[in-house]
């Protein structure tokens, strides 16, 4: 069973988000980056990304070279609960 289907095994949806997940997730979260190949998708300025729900995704640090006024990164999670998405 997948770590976050454990941890909210058990529980009503509505209380799930109170239940609180951040060392599965922080677990979860360094296994999977220490396992799986890395990809770099990069962006030029105004450009859009969108990604599958669920794809794990991080940001590399930046170039030393890299403009600051440039960088932004913006998530949007859907507003329906957890057992929807997980």
């Amino acid at each position: 069973m997948p770590a976050f289907r454990r941890a909210y095994a058990g529980f009503p949806p509505d209380i799930c988000d109170d239940i609180y997940v951040t060392e599965v997730y922080q677990e979860t979260h360094r296994r999977i980056f220490n396992t799986c190949n890395r990809v770099e998708v990069t962006a030029t300025p105004g450009q859009a990304i969108v990604v599958d729900r669920h794809l794990l995704h991080g940001v590399a640090p930046w170039a030393a070279d890299a403009q600051e006024k440039m960088r932004m990164m913006v998530y949007f999670r859907p507003l329906i609960g957890p057992a929807a998405w997980l």
